[in-house]
């Protein structure tokens, strides 16, 4: 009897071990670099039901693409002043940045800025800030957690980017209300990768998008031009131990039976992984000289660009463990840092705006 309750105990305290809980210093923080596959083939997919002792086996995953997830310092980024609650900044293209913001209670979205070239307006600059705080998950975020949250925000381009001269401005407004449970654990396993404990997250994110006018000075309801449009997402991603990413994010058609996409850990190359070293860069935007605040041992040169690529002339010295760069030779505007090691490897890098 007494060897049944110690094995008892054993099996409880594995148990327990084994549970996937997901904190804050499990989030990934400036400096790392997270590889993900994408698969972009419409399959049927079956998420496993809600509960324990669900036995997930996804095989022939393919990779389309990689997508590269590079979190930086928000300060790094030539727009840290609109969102002054962000504490970490994800680099989604170039010169476009989300914002967000972790702490031990939880992380949160604040919004994107950057150049739209992704979204086919070269050259035009976005700013989407939500009016609140956006919930991304709350910690410690375990089986059985949940959260229902909602915000709202707008983008304003002007009406010549999308060649209606005769309109100010447009506003682009999106509301977004997202509830998300942690309702199933169970063993995964994607390809010939395996673990056996892992954490479901389950999101259901319903959007309303609005637009509205600004013509003579005066805004006006657009829903006259672009009716408003309502969308719902359903997106699964899965958690394990040690990994500060979801190893799989599967998005759902509406019935929930196929997956339009889905992105996964990989081995090898595509591990997640801190690539960069970390400085402090201020002030950002800057008039005469920049500071890089840091471990500077192994520095052994900064090199400047501008968004053309071209190099800049830019003196720098390194004293009191920090890096002053010159910029008394460029004039206004967004501008690539590159901080390169004494091995001629970058080991950081970002933008900086001048202001003068």
């Amino acid at each position: 009897m007494k060897k049944l309750i110690v094995l008892s105990f054993i099996f409880i305290s594995w148990e327990l071990s084994a549970q996937v809980v997901i904190t804050q210093s499990n989030f990934p923080t400036v400096g790392t670099m997270i590889y993900r596959n994408l698969d972009t083939t419409q399959v049927e997919f079956d998420p496993g039901t809600a509960g324990p002792g669900n036995v997930w086996n996804y095989g022939g995953l393919n990779s389309d693409s990689v997508l590269t997830f590079n979190f930086i310092d928000p300060n790094s980024t030539p727009y840290s002043a609109d969102y002054p609650g962000s504490t970490l900044a994800v680099e989604m293209a170039t010169d476009l940045y989300a914002f967000l913001s972790v702490s031990n209670a939880a992380a949160e979205e604040l919004g994107f800025a950057g150049d739209a070239g992704s979204f086919g307006l070269n050259g035009v600059t976005i700013k989407f800030k939500y009016n609140l705080p956006l919930t991304m998950m709350p910690f410690p975020a375990q089986f059985g957690t949940s959260f229902v949250d909602s915000a709202w925000g707008e983008i304003r381009i002007p009406g010549s980017a999308l060649g209606q001269p005769s309109i100010d401005s447009i506003a682009l407004k999106r509301y977004v209300k997202r509830t998300a449970n942690f309702d199933a654990t169970g063993s995964l396993t994607i390809n010939s990768e395996n673990w056996q404990s892992a954490l479901r997250k389950r999101i259901f994110e319903e959007s309303l998008d609005s637009v509205f006018l600004k013509i003579f000075g005066n805004w006006a309801d657009g829903s006259f031009m672009v009716p408003p449009t309502s969308s719902t997402d359903l997106i699964y991603e899965w958690y394990v131990n040690g990994q500060n990413f979801p190893v799989l994010v599967a998005t759902m058609n509406e019935i929930g039976d196929s997956a339009l996409s889905r992105q996964f850990y990989a081995p090898g190359t595509f591990k997640s992984k801190s690539v960069h070293s970390v400085f402090t860069v201020y002030p950002n935007p800057a008039s005469n000289v920049l500071y890089f605040t840091g471990n500077v041992a192994n520095v052994q040169s900064v090199l400047v660009y501008n968004t053309l690529g071209q190099k800049q002339e830019a003196q720098f010295v390194i004293k009191n463990n920090q890096i002053e760069v010159f910029l008394n030779g460029l004039s206004n505007g967004i501008y690539i840092y590159q901080i390169v090691g004494k091995d001629s490897k970058i080991i950081s890098k970002g933008r900086f705006v001048v202001e003068k």
